[in-house]
């Protein structure tokens, strides 16, 4: 199967692209909650804070996740019946998704059940999708009274189904549970982050978002490591989570993908031709924020042969250092997400609560990014004086 045949497949998929879309929609809540945990952290940390307080903002991160099971159910469901027009099946996959919830909120899976939601409302929505096809005729019956009986049974089949589950396989769904939280560790760990900044930047030397289509993948662990985070903040426990999304937007996509910060920095100040001094002044700003496709394309990066190699080592670089620091306890752990549209270094700043150190990290990655690119940015900007000047 070719590149274009597979990453069509990702981003065209009515179930990825449902999952996803549940994700980004709830960023606000998340972001809501995260500013209450930042304020919570720091009156913390400079006065003494009721312990009812924190009881208090427990009970409402464990409803939260329920809340955003529920929310993520729907929202799925929403996806999938886009062109369906079929409302009744929305709202059972919601009250489907809840009945889930008796296996797993007792058992301690709180953190755990918005992800497994987002696991399951897709499998409920496409057996509810087919039992609803699956039509009954009544003989000498009126047609409402035989639709009204068409249209309850997927969702009796379905309550019934899920209802032997939970009583006679409620281990099984725990089992879920637990290797969809095994794999998220998995995911989070050196070789994984490794592995997707190589994946993200080689979409990318190609032509393609690599973001968009690995993050359609990636998105719901990353989520849910953040959820952890911010739990175990309030439990008065470190985060453990390192390679989550806020890791790589902070760390690794310092500047964008590629982590091209460095290499605005040495356009903007180092550059002789007037094409990279000219982007230098143009990208700088924006790259502060993230964002980089003016310096992918302007430069241009993609099919560049001087930057394809700083391309790579810059963010793997930064990935390893960034993961040493939080690994070995030199800067806090990222526990919470900050918005996307906050230069790096507030960003940074905030999902770790507040740590100075981040400060002196992001200092420290923003010099390697430069280093790395200089030598291959002073060649390419030699090459390109010289054919201005010819």
């Amino acid at each position: 199967m070719s590149l274009e045949k597979i990453v069509s497949a990702i981003q065209q998929n009515r179930y990825f692209n449902a999952v996803k879309t549940a994700i980004i929609k709830v960023a606000y809540i998340n972001i809501t909650l995260a500013v209450i945990l930042f304020v919570w952290v720091q009156f913390q940390r400079f006065m003494d804070v009721s312990e009812d307080i924190r009881v208090i903002l427990i009970l409402v991160y464990q409803y939260y996740c329920i809340m955003m099971g529920l929310i993520f159910s729907y929202i799925v469901a929403d996806q999938l019946s886009l062109q369906k027009e079929n409302e009744p099946l929305k709202y059972a996959t919601v009250f489907l998704a809840a009945i889930l919830a008796v296996v797993y909120i007792p058992n301690n899976f709180t953190t755990e059940y918005p992800i497994v939601a987002l696991f399951f409302s897709p499998i409920i929505y496409f057996f509810l999708d087919k039992l609803a096809t699956l039509k009954v005729g009544f003989e000498k019956v009126p047609q409402a009274v035989a639709d009204y009986y068409n249209c309850i049974m997927p969702v009796l089949v379905m309550t019934f189904v899920i209802l032997i589950l939970i009583f006679v396989f409620d281990g099984g769904l725990l089992w879920v549970g637990n290797v969809l939280a095994t794999l998220t560790r998995a995911l989070a760990s050196p070789l994984a982050v490794i592995i997707v900044t190589l994946a993200i930047c080689s979409f990318w030397v190609m032509g393609v978002h690599g973001v968009a289509v690995i993050g359609t993948i990636m998105r719901p662990f990353w989520f849910y490591m953040m959820l952890v985070n911010g739990y175990l903040v309030l439990l008065g426990q470190p985060a453990f989570y390192i390679g989550s999304e806020t890791f790589f937007q902070w760390v690794v996509w310092l500047g964008g993908s590629g982590c091209t910060l460095g290499l605005s920095l040495c356009m903007r100040y180092f550059a002789k031709s007037i094409h990279l001094r000219t982007l230098g002044s143009e990208v700088m700003t924006s790259n502060w924020f993230n964002i980089n496709e003016n310096v992918i394309f302007g430069v241009p990066i993609v099919e560049n042969r001087h930057f394809r190699f700083p391309f790579f080592m810059a963010p793997l670089i930064c990935a390893l250092v960034g993961y040493s620091a939080f690994a070995f306890g030199y800067v806090s752990v990222p526990a919470i997400v900050s918005p996307w549209v906050l230069p790096a270094p507030i960003g940074i700043f905030i999902s770790t609560l507040g740590d100075y150190r981040s400060l002196i990290l992001i200092a420290l990655l923003i010099v390697i990014s430069a280093v790395i690119y200089y030598p291959f940015f002073k060649r390419y900007d030699n090459e390109l004086r010289i054919e201005e000047m010819n």
